[in-house]
């Protein structure tokens, strides 16, 4: 399995972006892991590791940090 990890964190806030693919798959999946290790994953796969960083960026911009964190409504884009 390829596979990327990276800590985001705000002031109060650290999540773990995950963006992965099996030894066979074409395509990228992009999870996001919580405080409480629950997870959020796109429904939509991805040509590139890349093009699934720069998802989670745009969600990161237009929904904050607290969009993936404990107690708030979450959304599978």
């Amino acid at each position: 399995m390829v596979r990327f990890e990276q800590q985001v964190a705000d002031d109060e806030h650290t999540i773990e972006v995950h963006i992965f693919r099996g030894e066979a798959d074409t395509s990228w999946t992009l999870e996001i892991i919580d405080e409480n290790d629950e997870s959020t994953i796109w429904k939509e796969k991805f040509a590139t590791d890349h093009e699934a960083w720069k998802a989670f960026e745009r969600a990161l911009e237009s929904e904050g940090i607290e969009a993936f964190v404990p107690d708030k409504l979450r959304t599978v884009h």
